[in-house]
């Protein structure tokens, strides 16, 4: 099974992912279904789902097996995806992400448009870090809603805890630069962020995940690391590429890096080399 066969159990995916929102809407107190109804909305608009089947794609890599017994947990990659982009999209002031509106713009004009009081930018970014949040715990649940053994479900939390704290110091990293003179940062460092913020929870902790789940011992996941990394700094770099000019529409993305000043690669080599 190559990585594009995985793609036909995305429809499988989405029931799941519809299903899990199902559950939190009934698990919410009747005055806050309202919010989840946007999570679920901002997560089913689509996307590329590729950190989920690179869950699938660990399983079957361990097992050889048909992958669905996963679904939950490639689930929880998709949930931990919503919380970092809702978050990411406020940190840099996007206004678009998956072909509709960022979730802090969507709640700003919908709190804006029932004549809300208070000021409807900073209600919408403080609902809006709330409902990031809110993914946190649906993605643990999915994790431990997977069926494996209790032991390989405890290696897989382990490599979602890892990937969040590494995810969450590339960003300090990634903000941290950003306060810098271009000059200062040096191309070591956006690779680090690249590797710390990007190719950790892009790539290679969908497929450490997957592949512990499958009953693959840590000591063997040392090969997944190193290419995963590799692959996941060359799916940001590409991702640098289209921040810096194409359009939104076709993006699904605002294409303002270069107005924000993010000192991606692109940027570093221009100004090394530019006169």
């Amino acid at each position: 099974m190559e990585l594009a066969d995985l793609y036909r159990f995305l429809p499988d995916l989405e029931r799941r992912l519809a299903a899990d929102y199902a559950a939190a809407r009934a698990q919410a107190p009747a005055a806050g279904r309202s919010f989840v109804d946007v999570n679920r909305e901002f997560t089913l608009r689509g996307g590329k789902r590729f950190r989920a089947v690179l869950v699938l794609g660990g399983y079957f890599l361990a097992t050889g097996r048909d992958p669905r017994p996963v679904l939950p947990a490639a689930a929880a990659l998709e949930h931990f995806q919503s919380w970092m982009l809702i978050h990411d999209d406020i940190i840099d002031h996007s206004e678009v992400r998956r072909g509709g509106p960022a979730v802090h713009r969507a709640v700003a004009r919908a709190h804006a448009a029932a004549g809300g009081e208070g000021a409807s930018d900073e209600y919408g970014e403080g609902i809006a870090i709330t409902l990031g949040d809110l993914e946190e715990p649906w993605t643990v649940e999915a994790l431990l809603a997977t069926a494996a053994p209790p032991a390989a479900r405890l290696g897989a939390l382990a490599e979602y805890v890892r990937m969040t704290r590494l995810t969450a110091f590339g960003q300090l990293l990634d903000i941290r630069n950003g306060t810098r003179p271009p000059g200062r940062v040096r191309e070591a460092d956006v690779l680090e962020v690249h590797r710390l913020k990007s190719a950790i929870y892009t790539v290679v902790s969908p497929l450490r995940i997957g592949s512990v789940l499958g009953g693959t011992p840590p000591g063997r996941l040392d090969d997944l690391e190193a290419f995963g990394t590799d692959a996941g700094i060359a799916f940001q770099l590409r991702d640098d590429v289209l921040g810096a000019g194409f359009d939104a529409d076709e993006s699904g993305k605002s294409s303002n890096d270069l107005v924000e000043g993010k000192r991606t690669l692109l940027v570093v080599r221009a100004w090394a080399k530019g006169s």
